[in-house]
């Protein structure tokens, strides 16, 4: 009998969808002659699973998801299986076929699955005043199989291994191997070093296991009822506050790090129905298949899976993680052959985002062209238009390049057509700041320009944006790529804001995009991230930017004059200014950047 998914799509907000809801919800439990529960806390679906193998008894492990709970099934990340599958094994074989397998292959693989037994302290607070009905409460946090101080272990089987289509379309075209790489395992992590060049290339049954799943069955299983709320992916948005649960290491010491919170917000999605997320909350191996939840106010909702930590893109860490929707993932599980029950009960929660962040960035993103330049590119930022109705574009001098072009090309993600535009002035390479002024030659939209902070200081530890086309250029048809993260520092010479220093996580691309408040204003000019030169390792947390309240003066005076001389200004002949981002003063010792994040 196929395995079916029973999708009810409801509104979190709206209570004539919800009671509907309630009510076919009602009507299912009738028709299969059972009853309806309370919801099983998030925290009790989430476990870590391992798996021993080699006469040395090495291990693979990374985390799971409870997805069934009346067959015990746990879909987890196909790494798990990527230091056992060659590249002639029957299992890759029927994924390149029929993109599934349930090879004998698979029946040898002894899975063991640890759970953390209830505590108050993990329970979310709506879950803390809706306990689970006595009569159905999770009996398999009282295992018999064995147990340690806190959580109890199951065994589970490898049912099946999996793909999913639109999935391997999107990371083959974002994320190809000649220029991604990942960690395949906890040896990977070499003293914690995000440097590329230490660690082995990926191999190519890795690369092919990144889009593909796991649907493990836990032997002994007692039954019991519960619905998975999973949010719909197509209500994902940028900026959308997120949060990972997942067990750092695996099965290493899940006394100290199960079930551990990782915060950020979805920094850009790709693919059909936005299967691919990309987030700035920080995760590291051992992660892959721990959940993604979407966050409103003290909610949580399910809605992805992790299934790539520490990434590197051309031997540049770039301190984003991958994950997939959930809902798609069991959207696929529709087509599959799988011979278990038809009565299988999931929820899809449709409600979209309450966070009014997205509205914020959008208006940003609008104001942050593409910029390229003989087949490089960068980021700028549109400050306004001229009394010709030209847009006025900041950019970084080193986005412009070397050499002296004359001209630029600009696209913007919603005109889709590249436009020329003029180099007004550049501050000469290797100056102080790190400036570029172009002028659109035709006006590719009718955007206003981003909005600049003009009052208030820039403080130390305020919330900020960085807003720019990193990792991706135009060929891949994205929005900006959106990171939060928090001023670290304002540098200031003579009581001026020099440089401004953030957390978020900036990349190659991001050159000459925005950093902006919680608000959407304009703060500062993203010029670039820290690197150790001794070791080539880059540090995308720590990056530098020039402060807009510094400079800005000087742009309203070009933009109203139309005046090009008075854009000289820009170029700052202050040793002082010119040593704090050349760094100069560190140059005796090339290993001052060497906390590692």
């Amino acid at each position: 009998m196929s395995f079916l998914l029973y999708f009810v799509y409801w509104s979190y907000y709206s209570c004539p969808v919800y009671s509907l809801y309630s009510a076919l919800a009602e009507v299912l439990y009738q028709k299969m002659g059972k009853l309806k529960d309370a919801e099983l806390p998030l925290s009790q679906r989430c476990c870590t699973l391992s798996i021993s193998h080699g006469k040395d008894g090495t291990e693979s492990t990374c985390c799971g998801l409870l997805i069934d709970t009346r067959h015990g099934i746990i879909l987890t990340h196909a790494s798990l299986l990527s230091q056992m599958l060659t590249s002639n094994s029957a299992v890759l074989r029927d994924l390149k076929e029929e993109y599934f397998s349930q090879s004998k292959q698979l029946s040898r693989f002894e899975v063991e699955v640890l759970f953390q037994k209830t505590q108050v302290e993990n329970l979310e607070e709506n879950e803390l005043s809706q306990p689970l009905n006595n009569k159905l409460a999770p009996n398999f946090l009282n295992s018999e199989l064995k147990s340690s101080p806190g959580f109890v272990i199951h065994n589970a089987s490898v049912q099946c291994i999996f793909q999913c289509w639109s999935l391997r379309q999107v990371l083959s075209k974002l994320l190809p191997a000649g220029s991604w790489d990942f960690v395949e395992n906890l040896t990977d992590v070499d003293q914690g070093n995000e440097k590329r060049e230490k660690r082995n290339q990926n191999s190519p049954e890795y690369y092919s296991l990144l889009p593909c799943f796991l649907l493990l069955k836990i032997r002994n299983w007692k039954p019991f009822e519960s619905v998975l709320d999973v949010r719909l992916s197509v209500n994902n948005q940028q900026g959308d506050r997120v949060e990972i649960q997942s067990t750092p290491f695996g099965s290493v010491s899940p006394e100290i790090f199960f079930n551990c919170r990782s915060q950020g917000i979805i920094s850009n999605l790709s693919g059909k129905n936005n299967i691919l997320i990309l987030t700035d909350a920080r995760c590291i191996p051992g992660a892959e298949g721990g959940a993604l939840y979407f966050c409103d106010g003290k909610h949580r909702v399910l809605m992805g899976i992790m299934i790539a930590t520490l990434c590197w893109k051309n031997n540049e860490w770039v301190g984003l993680s991958l994950a997939a929707s959930l809902s798609e993932i069991l959207d696929s599980l529709n087509d599959l052959p799988l011979k278990w029950s038809d009565d299988t009960y999931y929820s899809v929660n449709t409600h979209g985002s309450q966070w009014t962040m997205s509205k914020v960035i959008k208006s940003v993103q609008v104001n942050i062209p593409h910029i390229s330049v003989n087949g490089n590119w960068g980021s700028g930022i549109c400050v306004g238009h001229n009394k010709q109705g030209q847009r006025v574009i900041l950019t970084c001098s080193h986005v412009i390049g070397k050499g002296d072009p004359t001209s630029v090309e600009v696209l913007y993600k919603p005109v889709q057509t590249p436009y020329r535009a003029d180099v007004v002035y550049r501050v000469p390479m290797g100056q102080q700041f790190d400036l570029g002024i172009l002028l659109e030659q035709k006006t590719s939209t009718s955007e206003p320009g981003i909005k600049v902070r003009r009052t208030g200081t820039l403080r130390q530890g305020e919330s900020v944006l960085v807003i720019g086309h990193a990792l991706f250029g135009r060929g891949f048809d994205l929005e900006p790529t959106v990171t939060k993260g928090i001023v670290s520092k304002v540098i200031r010479v003579r009581n001026q804001p020099v440089m401004i220093q953030t957390t978020c996580a900036v990349q190659a691309g991001a050159s000459g995009g925005a950093v902006v408040d919680m608000e959407g204003r304009l703060v500062g000019l993203v010029v670039c991230n820290a690197r150790d030169t001794s070791t080539g390792a880059s540090y995308p947390h720590i990056n530098m930017s020039v402060p807009i309240a510094t400079i800005i003066p000087v742009l309203d005076s070009y933009i109203e004059s139309g005046d090009k001389s008075v854009l000289r200004s820009l170029c700052v002949r202050n040793p002082v200014i010119h040593s704090l981002w050349t760094m100069e003063k560190f140059k005796q010792d090339p290993q001052v950047l060497t906390s590692k994040l």
